[in-house]
């Protein structure tokens, strides 16, 4: 933006509120996911913590599916498998 000029163009119609109102849920959720990540590093075996910790990207993809009812593509499911497989070795 600096390069280009257009800082000014870009702040002008940025507010506190605006801000609090885009970044607030985001912000407070990856802070909770940090927490809990921390809780589980602290009362999970190394090997459990590891296999849940890789199986975020499948809960995502899952989410994804279930919540909005996007469907993978076959090398996007292949990949998962992969990841899934990768996770349990």
């Amino acid at each position: 933006l600096y390069m280009s000029g257009s800082t000014q163009q870009a702040l002008e119609g940025w507010t506190l509120s605006s801000w609090i109102s885009v970044a607030v849920i985001p912000a407070g959720l990856y802070s909770l996911q940090n927490m809990c990540a921390l809780l589980a590093y602290q009362n999970l075996d190394a090997l459990t913590f590891n296999v849940l910790n890789q199986t975020k990207t499948l809960s995502a993809a899952l989410c994804v599916y279930v919540l909005m009812g996007r469907t993978q593509s076959h090398l996007q499911i292949v990949a998962l498998l992969l990841l899934l497989l990768s996770a349990l070795v």
